[in-house]
Formats: C-alpha cells, sequence, structure tokens
C-alpha cells in the first residue's frame, strides 16, 4: 500500500483515496485481531464483531478500491482518448506537412525551373534576333550564374558584330564616295572624248568637202581642157585662131589650170 501511495504522487485524488484505503486496512486490521481473541473466548461475540466491525470496514474498502480503480479505467480511458485524438491530430498534421511540402516543393521546382528556362528563352530569343541581322538588341545581363555569363557572352558577340558592321558600312561609304568621283571623271574624259571625237569627225567632213571640192574642181578644169584642146583644133583648121585667143585668155583667168597653147 505504501508502494501504491509513492506511485500515486503524481495523482493527488487517487494518493487520498489510498490513504483512506490504508487507515481503514489498519482499522481491519485491529478489528480482526480482536475477532480472533473473541472466537477463542465466545464465537457468538465474536461473529457478531465480524458482521458489526469487520464486514462494514471491508465493505468500506472494497467500494474504495472499486472507485480508484473505476477512476483508474476512466485515466486511462482518457489517456486512450487523448492518445487516439493526438495521433489523429498527428497524423492531420503530418499530412498536411506532408501536403505542404509537396505543394512548396512543385513551387520551388517550378520557380527554378522558371528562373533557369526563362533566360534561356530569352538568350535563343536574342541568338534569333542576331541571326537575323538585327544587332539592336539590348542584352541586360542581371546575374553572374552560368546563365549570366551566357548573356555576357551573347552581348560581348552583338557589340563585337556591331562595332564589325560598323567598320564594314564607314567602308563601304568610302567605296562608294570613290566610285562616285571615278564615275564623274570618266563621265567628264567621256564627254571631252565625245567632244574630241566630234571635232576628229567634224574635220574629217570638212577634209571630205575639201576632196569633194577639189575632186570637182579638178574635173572642172579636165572638161575645160578638153574644151580648150577641141576649140584649138576647131580654130586652127577653121582659121578663127585669132578670134579664140582672147576667150582662151579669159578661160584661163576663170580655170588657171588651162595648158598654154601654141599658135602653130
Amino acid at each position: 500500500m505504501a508502494r501504491a501511495i509513492s506511485l500515486s504522487v503524481y495523482d493527488p485524488d487517487t494518493q487520498a483515496v489510498l490513504k483512506e484505503i490504508a487507515e481503514l486496512r489498519k482499522k481491519q486490521e485491529d478489528v480482526q485481531a480482536n475477532i480472533i481473541a473473541l472466537a477463542q473466548q465466545d464465537r457468538a461475540q465474536a461473529i457478531e464483531a465480524v458482521n458489526k466491525g469487520e464486514t462494514p470496514l471491508w465493505r468500506s474498502i472494497k467500494a474504495k478500491l472499486l472507485d480508484v480503480t473505476k477512476k483508474r479505467d476512466e485515466a486511462v480511458e482518457r489517456t486512450k482518448t487523448a492518445t487516439l485524438e493526438f495521433t489523429n491530430q498527428s497524423l492531420i498534421v503530418s499530412s498536411a506537412l506532408i501536403v505542404s511540402a509537396i505543394i512548396f516543393g512543385i513551387l520551388v521546382s517550378a520557380w527554378l525551373i522558371r528562373a533557369i528556362t526563362r533566360p534561356l528563352e530569352y538568350a535563343v530569343s536574342i541568338a534569333k534576333t542576331t541571326a537575323a541581322g538585327d544587332l539592336s538588341s539590348d542584352i541586360q545581363v542581371t546575374s553572374s550564374d552560368e546563365t549570366g555569363q551566357l548573356m555576357q557572352a551573347l552581348k560581348d558577340m552583338t557589340e563585337n558584330l556591331q562595332r564589325t558592321v560598323s567598320e564594314v558600312r564607314a567602308g563601304a561609304q568610302l567605296i562608294a564616295s570613290a566610285s562616285t568621283q571615278i564615275a564623274a571623271g570618266n563621265a567628264d574624259l567621256a564627254s571631252r572624248t565625245e567632244a574630241q571625237a566630234g571635232s576628229v569627225q567634224q574635220t574629217a567632213s570638212t577634209m571630205e568637202q575639201i576632196t569633194s571640192n577639189v575632186r570637182m574642181n579638178a574635173e572642172n578644169a579636165r572638161e575645160a581642157n578638153d574644151l580648150a584642146v577641141a576649140a584649138s583644133s576647131v580654130a586652127i583648121r577653121g582659121g578663127v585662131l585669132r578670134w579664140l585667143q582672147p576667150k582662151y585668155g579669159a578661160w584661163r583667168s576663170v580655170l588657171p589650170g588651162l595648158p598654154v597653147r601654141s599658135r602653130t
């Protein structure tokens, strides 16, 4: 009994009942000792003492023991119920934590995928734009990780291409300017050549005209000479040389190429 009382130190009600039971048990032991003594002297008084003294004590002890047992069973039931409730709550909380962890993992995975794929999609877009010949993209580098290094490489490549294209454009402009100047010089040279060709053509035309006039004059002179020879023959034959001589002189003044004819 003393051990039971010491074990119930955390349950004051049970401990108080056990103390009462201990006191009743002590009284019962005293009554039982008296009953044993009476039984040796007067059996009837001993039976009466059992019925009136020991039995009520035993019933009180039994009732208190039943009460303690009942309270213990109720406490066990309450503990069981609390344990089940705690277990159920733990399961609910654990399930909620597991679901929350899964949702959190999904969200983190989606964020990581988005954090990785968005810069890659942006890099692919920049690369396609650059491949299409558009070098005006303003590339923003916002991190220093692998994706940021990729964006920095694209930015450097685009800037180098812009510099190269600018140099090529400047060279093309210089070549175009030189070509314009050369074309202007060629046009001026062609104009001068055409003018000189026109002058040569005009000179050739003049020479042809002079040659034609000389040829015509020679033909006229030959015809006049033939006429003069024929006239001279007629004059000699007809005896009219004196009459033709003045006219022959006139012809010679007009056509100086006529030969001088003898009177004989």
